[in-house]
């Protein structure tokens, strides 16, 4: 139930449903990087803290393509839905060796 301060006839119900739809969207949005994919540094040094952030947000970007990928391979769409949560997709990148995948020079 949405309950507003102001007059709204019901022709323009669905645009408002589909901004706060969006809007959710955003706070979890943020909701997963505070709490899934921040790394978490005591560090005061700018460099450091800079590159957590965006070491941060490629995270959370490999997480999103990741889940859209799959609703492509099993819908043939984007799907409003999360089908790896993040909990989930950062204990499986955590356990890739990825020594496996780079190779030294000269090697």
């Amino acid at each position: 139930m949405f309950i507003f301060n102001f007059d709204m006839k019901t022709s323009e119900l669905p645009r408002l449903f589909e901004i706060y739809r969006k809007r959710w969207g955003i706070e979890t949005g943020f909701r997963v990087v505070k709490h899934g994919v921040r790394i978490r540094t005591t560090s005061t040094n700018y460099f450091l803290r800079a590159f957590d952030f965006m070491l941060t947000c490629s995270f959370y970007n490999l997480w999103v393509m990741t889940n859209i990928i799959i609703s492509f391979t099993v819908f043939g769409g984007i799907k409003h839905k999360i089908f790896i949560e993040v909990e989930i997709f950062m204990d499986l990148l955590s356990r890739v060796d990825f020594e496996l995948y780079i190779k030294p020079p000269g090697t």
